[in-house]
């Protein structure tokens, strides 16, 4: 009897653990070197039959292509080559559509590894940006990157809400940002070169906090990667970007406490079974 209700608490947690650990969505960019990434479409979790594209543009040649080596981070898992955007004449910027489609009660995480290839601090835009789809005329609901002509790694969260992370873009970094989406504005944390190694830590995000957003972003199911070339004085630069990854799992290590309790009820269905 005690076993049959332990069983049946440890089927509730895992039960809720697994509606947290739905969709993942990759793109590692295992290409040739040399392809250009506009019209490309492997990587996991994409809607069946999308490719990176524009609705309305096709980028100039070798401004987004594939090459290697592949980026590394400490505890992200990198293979196949990177994104190369060549940005210095030219702008590149195409869009995927998700296999998921998050809406009001979906936390999901999005990070990658992005670096700045050219001593230039006055540049313009490059960053990786939530879209609601990927039809004509839509608009960033938010984006990490570089800002244009802004030095540093910073999150744009709608509005005039930006959070800057002091670590200039030609380090090598991970940007890491947690989404809550929630029923008006949303919930966001952000990092730079977080300790995936640790549990999850808010206070060692950029201002030590999460952040409310100044408008509600309703539905988010596409992204958009690059940046852009020259305008308004300011010149374009090159940008390396690798490892992209959206999911509602955490990549940080689970709490030691969390861990154990889903062991247990692993363990605990193990033996119903027997």
């Amino acid at each position: 009897m005690i076993l049959r209700k332990l069983t049946s608490m440890a089927f509730c947690v895992l039960l809720v653990a697994g509606s947290a650990y739905g969709a993942t969505i990759k793109e590692s960019f295992e290409y040739d070197d040399g392809l250009a990434i506009q019209g490309l479409g492997g990587g996991t979790g994409w809607a069946d039959g999308s490719t990176w594209m524009h609705p309305q543009w096709t980028f100039g040649a070798g401004s987004n292509v594939v090459g290697s080596p592949s980026l590394t981070y400490p505890s992200v898992t990198s293979v196949g080559g990177k994104a190369v955007f060549n940005l210095a004449t030219t702008s590149a910027y195409p869009m995927r559509l998700m296999g998921t489609t998050f809406s009001d009660g979906d936390t999901f995480y999005i990070g990658f590894i992005a670096q700045k290839t050219v001593a230039s601090d006055n540049t313009r835009w490059f960053s990786v940006a939530l879209l609601p789809n990927v039809n004509v005329g839509v608009l960033d609901k938010a984006y990490i990157g570089q800002g244009s002509g802004v030095a540093t790694y910073n999150a744009w969260l709608g509005g005039t809400t930006f959070l800057d992370s002091g670590v200039n873009t030609q380090t090598l970094a991970y940007l890491l940002m947690k989404v809550e989406l929630l029923s008006g504005t949303e919930k966001v944390t952000f990092w730079v070169n977080p300790d995936l190694s640790q549990p999850e830590d808010v206070s060692t995000s950029v201002g030590g906090m999460s952040h409310d957003t100044p408008n509600d972003w309703g539905s988010i199911g596409a992204v958009r990667i690059g940046g852009s070339g020259p305008a308004s004085g300011r010149p374009g630069a090159s940008h390396d970007l690798d490892e992209l990854v959206i999911s509602t799992d955490s990549p940080f290590v689970p709490e030691p406490a969390s861990l154990l309790l889903l062991t247990t009820g692993a363990g605990l269905m193990m033996l119903r079974k027997k």
